[in-house]
């Protein structure tokens, strides 16, 4: 159900290419940008000719190049019809496996595939309160039903995380070099992903360093934070700090 968000995007018609919801702007980059991780890596700035990009996490669309280039199938299909159910496929398994082994229930776990799947914030609702507001999913970016959708990026990185979570949870009495450096390198990747994820992990260890008072998540810790660097001096080129603190951004965009 959800898949089919984005199935009927990218379809070349007649008089030009159908782009169903968000996909007018995100998609055009994300297939532009596709085609050129096909040639080089790191690629060409798709807005700036000669220019590399930089200061961008691109890790989904290295993968969507790979599977179009090994596969010859074009990038849309890919894009469009592929990735999507595929990450879906990805974001439910790792959901289900998480709240089973958290709870041992699985009807818990197949109400979290539900509530975290098809969940809405209502956002359509709206106009039942305000009759002339014009409600799409673009004014409500924080819909997690449409927003997975025209985000894959996003989606992707709650796999990683959800992977993370459910990993800390297997090894949490067994850490060793091995499992720290395994579990360092997947949260490190979580930079070119979407970095705020990688933060999120980061923020969350050192609480559990604190509260539990345990070396082992320290030490994870800083192996993430060693990784992610190998990966930072690789897309960011500017010499300022990348991120930009802006409490409430989603408030005031709305």
């Amino acid at each position: 159900i959800q898949g089919s968000l984005n199935f009927f995007s990218g379809e070349i018609l007649l008089d030009g290419i159908r782009l169903i919801g968000g996909h007018a702007h995100d998609s055009l980059w994300h297939i532009s940008l596709i085609n050129n991780l096909k040639l080089q890596i790191p690629p060409e700035n798709p807005v700036y000719s000669g220019s590399i990009l930089t200061n961008y996490h691109y890790f989904t669309d290295i993968f969507m190049a790979f599977t179009s280039k090994f596969t010859n199938i074009s990038v849309p299909v890919v894009y469009f019809k592929m990735m999507g159910p595929f990450l879906l496929l990805l974001f439910c398994g790792t959901i289900f496996i998480l709240i089973f082994k958290l709870t041992q229930n699985k009807r818990l776990s197949y109400l979290a595939i539900l509530l975290t799947a098809l969940s809405s914030n209502l956002y359509y609702l709206a106009p039942i309160f305000y009759k002339d507001a014009k409600i799409t999913p673009s004014v409500f970016w924080v819909d997690e039903f449409t927003t997975k959708m025209t985000n894959l990026q996003l989606l992707a990185s709650y796999v990683v995380i959800l992977t993370t979570l459910y990993l800390l949870l297997i090894f949490k009495d067994k850490f060793n070099m091995r499992i720290i450096l395994i579990l360092s390198i997947i949260i490190a990747s979580l930079l070119g992903f979407k970095a705020y994820g990688f933060i999120l992990i980061i923020l969350s260890l050192l609480i559990l360093f604190i509260l539990r008072r345990s070396f082992n998540y320290l030490k994870l810790n800083l192996a993430s934070i060693f990784f992610s660097f190998l990966i930072y001096k690789n897309t960011i080129s500017s010499n300022d700090f990348p991120f930009i603190l802006m409490p409430f951004w989603f408030i005031k965009n709305m």
